[in-house]
């Protein structure tokens, strides 16, 4: 065996100049500037404010940066599964500071948050790791600020803001009461509002909506109470995780007393979903448009996906996306469309109908008549159906 070896030895043994020279390195594509970026959490009355998640965001989408990346959040499945832990997010210390390095040039929105209660009865409350953990049923809104990193020209240093302070946006307060049976349940809330029906999942919280976002909770049974919301419309959207996900929006005006009593509204937004207790009509404003896609051959679903193509609308899914058609509706949602009736509506309101009518048919197969339309619901007072 010895023997054999000792050939192989005296081959890689060869000057180094019989062997082929290495080929050189690639050089490394030139680093980015970055900068860190300091701020403070105050109360209305400029006390320090501890233990407040500050998370950053990109500012033209409104989506939170990943904290390894800083880039935008994005809908690939991996993504979505580890945000809580992934996302760029902070927490202030005992002067209400926090900070962020190695951020690039580029506009961003930060929204700060806390949770003052325990998670659990038995649990103590700690540091937030996960912000899409069941964090605790209230939330205090601690505000936004928005910021811009210019970056570096003529050899000049990046232009950094010297402190963020953020502050909150009001005293008011809301609960909202969706009676869940799980804590799957996710709210975000906004001043602004979806771009379209629930029956679109998530879609409607592109844009204005995203941009807009003032804070999020998974919800405890489907129970949350926002303390810290400005006077004036208040926009909110949720997701229920299941089997077959239910969505729900709506829009809730908070008066100007609203911080003022001890016993908040509380309200419930019925979830779109072919639940047995979902909500599977579509509002008034789309019933007619549904009613008319209802005919349409070989089928609502088909029938619409040929009328927005021959308009210029393909509804292909983007390569490697997880929500399919879902994600590929939201760049054409404010886009005019003409319906065979010669009508002409939004993207987003033609994709909507479509959906509620392929919806009802597909319940009217298996036999199911469809639940009414409901808005909005202010609760009695007192209710709780957390158990």
């Amino acid at each position: 065996m010895i023997a054999l070896l000792l050939p192989l030895a005296a081959f890689l043994s060869l000057p180094l100049f019989l062997q082929p020279p290495t080929p050189p390195a690639e050089t490394a594509p030139p680093t980015k500037p970055t900068s860190t970026i300091r701020g403070r959490v105050l109360t209305a009355s400029d006390a320090p404010v501890k233990s407040a998640c500050v998370l950053l965001c990109d500012a033209a989408s409104g989506l939170p940066l990943i904290r390894a990346t800083m880039a935008p959040f994005d809908t690939s499945h991996e993504a979505a599964e580890s945000l809580g832990k992934d996302a760029a997010f902070d927490l202030t210390d005992d002067a209400g500071a926090f900070s962020f390095d190695a951020v690039p040039a580029g506009s961003y929105r930060l929204i700060a948050q806390s949770w003052p209660e325990p998670r659990d009865e038995s649990a103590p409350l700690g540091p937030i790791s996960d912000l899409l953990a069941v964090n605790g049923e209230v939330i205090d809104l601690h505000g936004v600020a928005t910021f811009t990193i210019e970056p570096p020209t003529n050899g000049a240093a990046a232009s950094v803001p010297r402190e963020i302070t953020i502050r909150p946006l009001g005293s008011a307060t809301l609960r909202i009461d969706q009676k869940t049976g799980n804590n799957e349940t996710l709210l975000v809330i906004s001043t602004a509002p979806t771009r379209a029906d629930p029956i679109l999942a998530h879609a409607g919280w592109s844009g204005p909506f995203a941009q807009n976002m003032i804070g999020a909770n998974r919800m405890p049974y489907g129970d949350t109470t926002i303390r810290g919301l400005p006077t004036g419309p208040i926009h909110v959207a949720m997701l229920a995780a299941d089997n077959v996900p239910g969505y729900a929006a709506g829009s809730f005006n908070i008066e100007a007393d609203a911080a003022k009593t001890t016993d908040p509204v509380a309200i419930r937004i019925p979830f779109v979903a072919p639940w047995s207790d979902g909500m599977n009509s579509p509002p008034p404003a789309l019933e007619r448009l549904t009613d008319e896609f209802i005919a349409l051959k070989p089928n609502s679903y088909v029938g619409v996906l040929e009328l927005l193509k021959s308009q210029g609308i393909a509804l292909d899914p983007p390569e490697g996306a997880r929500w399919g058609w879902i994600d590929a509706c939201i760049p054409h949602l404010d886009k005019q469309v003409t319906v065979p009736s010669g009508t002409s509506h939004r993207a987003a309101d033609v994709m909507a109908a479509a959906a509620y009518a392929a919806l009802r048919q597909a319940l009217a197969t298996s036999g199911r008549t469809l639940n009414p339309y409901r808005g909005v619901e202010i609760l009695p007072s007192g209710t709780r159906s957390k158990p």
